[in-house]
């Protein structure tokens, strides 16, 4: 069964709305389409937008006709307004919302296994949609083409340490599946280091270990969760990831910061 999982957390790292002299929406010159139906066609990035009186904006992700792994919607606003991200999950439609208040951002994600139809929406309904103000947001996207191998190797990667490659600091990705229950990694580390490791998959039972070399298991994390551990030794670390019984591909997307502790990469669209 596939599983999906809807998160709303708040954003750490987002855009601010910007004011636009023409106010215009996303650069363009002229407003956002108020329909759904309509939109405007964006890629991924950073963009800002002006609410006038009684106002929608809609957009719609370059990625839209892709197969995304993780959707993920960052939004800010200067008057109180509504959020929505929306995609279409096989043939279904699913919506998620969040209320935007003046400097409160917030972000909403969205992670399935095939999403397609990736689309924005910002609504004005400060004071009944009379006041009028500026917003921005970045629309964060990954495919899965980003999970076409593990660790961009061309191949998969073992399920023992002994000859599991080698990684560093940042983002690494790749799949699980069928037959294909553990993926292995390895990384240095140096005395005094510290490990932050974050994960992101579409499989809420999947688990990332963080193991040293002695075999025992320093720390897991399930999805969406981060773990900073201070490592004991130099030498080699390893990182598993594992299903126990999947069902079919599982893309998957850890973050790893070695060394003094430090700002790492987003796993797929979730904060790490």
């Amino acid at each position: 069964m596939k599983n999906v999982r809807l998160a709303l957390v708040l954003a750490i790292l987002i855009p601010t709305a910007v004011a636009d002299p023409a106010n215009s929406d996303a650069g363009s010159g002229a407003d956002a389409p108020n329909a759904e139906s309509e939109l405007f066609l964006i890629g991924s990035g950073s963009l800002s937008g002006y609410l006038k009186k009684f106002d929608a904006d809609w957009y719609r992700s370059y990625d839209g006709s892709s197969n995304l792994a993780c959707v993920a919607l960052d939004a800010s606003s200067d008057i109180t307004s509504d959020a929505l991200l929306v995609v279409r999950d096989g043939s279904a439609r699913r919506e998620a919302r969040v209320t935007l208040a003046p400097g409160s951002p917030a972000r909403l994600v969205y992670t399935a296994n095939s999403l397609t139809d990736a689309r924005v929406g910002i609504l004005n309904n400060a004071n009944g949609g009379e006041e009028r103000g500026y917003y921005g947001f970045a629309l964060t996207t990954r495919t899965m083409s980003d999970f076409a191998s593990d660790a961009n190797t061309g191949t998969d990667a073992p399920s023992d340490a002994a000859n599991a490659p080698v990684v560093g600091s940042g983002c690494t990705g790749g799949r699980l599946g069928l037959f294909d229950t553990r993926d292995s990694y390895r990384f240095s580390a140096a005395p005094g280091d510290v490990a932050v490791v974050s994960y992101a998959t579409t499989n809420s039972d999947a688990t990332l270990e963080l193991v040293a070399a002695d075999g025992s298991v320093l720390g897991t994390v399930l999805s969406g969760q981060q773990l900073s551990v201070a490592l004991p030794d130099s030498g080699m670390y390893t990182m598993r990831s594992s299903a126990s019984a999947p069902t079919g591909s599982i893309p998957y997307m850890m973050s790893l910061v070695v060394g003094p502790p430090g700002q790492g990469c987003r796993p797929m669209c979730i904060s790490g």
